[in-house]
């Protein structure tokens, strides 16, 4: 009797069970059904060759959607495991690195760049040379007025690396990409305004190799993506296996990048050397991936020691209210009536545009990628977050905002 007994507790136990699991494949079934539907609408909206979405759900679940073409000129559709450039979302890899060095004491946040970098004459004829600090240069508060790529000299390069030479065969360096800013008149006094820049994540980068006589690129690697398996991260170069074509169709980014063509590569390469942006960007991420890294970089898991404080606590306060949002060590921030502080960061690269959100409210990442510079990306974004939190049932009710 005891043995019948526990062979009808072990098969109540597996019914339940699989009824649990069959509904929770349901649930995910339903939330990829929702997200590709969404997507597929707003390619027919906003006419985009193609375009990944990734969600990471609270148990850590990832769903991954895809929609359209990588290649739209020889009819490749678009795979979720496509990658794609994350442009300026590398600065939250940038970022992560240098507060790692800064808890393993390599670097400080209020202790003057000059001290690893100064003596250069790059680094000393740069605005407010003297005064940077890392978290000066982590806010965009460096006083640095412009950015490097809106020099002529590293046009003219970039022109020069369509279907040519690399910029590092061309003799510009990393340290190059900063020269041509070199005796400006700073926008402001260091910590005294704000004014976005790949420059400042530049110098982070710089920094970082400084003191520890790596590669940024490694320094990443090993400190990041190894330790939390995101190996479908890598660092932008002219060749990568699955890199979606890049298109470059919009007027404004055309006149800002002329030479590069408006279709700016093909599968798996690039017309142009990305290089171009190195620390202010610098890799490439398939939707999945993206979600990932955003799960545990907003969500304070990405490092061995506690961080998260300096997401408030260094948020830049000069940040120009038109902007829409906050921005600090690496993120961008932004108050939802209805889901609380929202992290994120978006990016372009020549070709690509992405966001990755975190709702903490909800513990859920959003992550949108797309293979043409679509100024739609946010709104699109706003739309998959939606169907998402509709799909888990979780729209309501309101979460306060962080004060």
């Amino acid at each position: 009797m005891t043995g019948l007994l526990h062979l009808f507790a072990a098969g109540l136990a597996a019914l339940v069970f699989g009824g649990v699991a069959s509904a929770q494949q349901a649930d995910l079934a339903a939330l990829e059904d929702a997200l590709r539907d969404t997507l597929a609408e707003a390619r027919a909206e906003f006419d985009f060759p193609g375009a990944t979405a990734a969600v990471v759900l609270p148990g850590g679940d990832v769903v991954s959607v895809a929609v359209g073409e990588a290649d739209p000129a020889n009819g490749v559709a678009m795979r979720p495991d496509h990658r794609l450039l994350g442009g300026s979302i590398g600065k939250t890899l940038v970022a992560a690195a240098a507060i790692d060095l800064v808890h393993d004491g390599l670097l400080a946040l209020d202790a003057p760049l000059a001290d690893v970098l100064g003596g250069a004459d790059w680094y000393d004829a740069l605005p407010n040379a003297d005064a940077i600090t890392l978290r000066h240069a982590l806010v965009h508060e460096t006083g640095i007025p412009m950015d490097y790529f809106e020099t002529e000299p590293i046009r003219e390069a970039i022109r020069r690396s369509v279907d040519g030479p690399d910029l590092s065969e061309q003799g510009v360096g990393h340290v190059d990409l900063l020269r041509p800013l070199g005796g400006l008149e700073p926008a402001f006094p260091a910590g005294e305004g704000w004014r976005y820049s790949d420059a400042n994540y530049a110098l982070i980068a710089l920094a970082a190799e400084a003191v520890t006589g790596e590669p940024i690129e490694a320094i990443v690697r090993t400190r990041l993506l190894e330790p939390l398996g995101l190996d479908r991260i890598a660092p932008q170069r002219r060749e990568l296996e699955g890199l979606a074509v890049p298109h470059l169709r919009e007027p404004r980014f055309r006149a800002m990048f002329p030479g590069v063509p408006e279709t700016a590569g093909e599968l798996g390469r690039l017309a142009y050397d990305p290089q171009l942006e190195w620390g202010g960007g610098g890799w490439a991420f398939d939707a999945a991936s993206l979600a990932r890294w955003g799960d545990a970089w907003f969500g304070g898991s990405a490092l061995g020691e506690p961080y998260e404080a300096l997401f408030e606590t260094a948020l830049s306060a000069h940040v120009p209210e038109d902007a829409g949002y906050g921005y600090g060590p690496g993120l961008q921030v932004r108050d939802d009536p209805a889901l609380g502080r929202l992290r994120f960061h978006g990016g372009y690269m020549l070709g690509y545009i992405a966001k990755v959100e975190h709702v903490a409210s909800r513990d859920l990442t959003v992550a949108v990628m797309i293979n043409e510079i679509e100024l739609g990306y946010e709104a699109i974004h706003a739309r998959l977050r939606d169907a998402a939190l509709d799909a888990l049932g979780e729209g309501a009710p309101a979460a306060p905002a962080t004060p």
